[in-house]
């Protein structure tokens, strides 16, 4: 599970995710974000690790839901993106 907040560097969020692609040829990776913020660098480092992915045969694609995260305050919801290289 990558967690993201709205200070993660989605240039360093992407090398992360393509590192982990690489890794274990293309399997899922979960990350959840909680916030407009963090969600938007979580996009953006998506978008990002797509552009690095592409050359190497990777296609990446994300599944967006909605989920309910456990935080020191009790539950709040959040996203959760599913990862997925094609």
């Amino acid at each position: 599970m990558v967690k993201v907040s709205s200070k993660t560097n989605p240039r360093k969020l992407a090398f992360a995710l393509f590192r982990k692609f690489e890794e274990t040829n293309g399997k899922e990776i979960v990350a959840q974000a909680i916030g407009p913020e963090a969600v938007n660098q979580l996009v953006k480092g998506v978008a990002i690790a797509r552009g690095m992915a592409a050359p190497k045969g990777y296609n990446i694609v994300f599944e967006p839901s909605f989920a309910d995260l456990e935080t020191k305050d009790g539950k709040i919801s959040g996203i959760r993106i599913r990862i997925l290289a094609c």
